[in-house]
């Protein structure tokens, strides 16, 4: 991600410790879809279509929030594939399933 006064390509530090995300996405966590889902889908569809992912594929989703696109992912793999999320936040977690 690049800032507005960032060279291109270059990557900003985090100002969160794991802690203060966690915190902060397990209290969002029921609401994250409604708020930040209408921002994120057009990324999310861009993404999903250039990771072009085939039935039988073995896809890990690291950060994958609310499930959203794992299950778009486990759509995709069919019953012969298998997908993954690993999520920082519990609470996101416990949406996606």
């Amino acid at each position: 991600m690049t800032g507005g006064n960032s060279p291109p390509g270059s990557v900003l530090p985090v100002l969160r410790s794991k802690k203060e995300a966690r915190k902060l996405y397990n209290r969002i966590s029921g609401v994250y879809d409604g708020i930040a889902g209408i921002f994120e889908r057009k990324y999310t569809e861009v993404a999903l279509w250039r990771l072009a992912v085939q039935e039988g594929e073995r896809v890990l989703e690291i950060g994958s929030g609310t499930g959203r696109s794992l299950l778009t992912i486990a759509r995709s793999v069919g019953s012969g594939g298998q997908a993954y999320g690993i999520d920082i936040s519990p609470g996101m977690l416990k949406v996606t399933q």
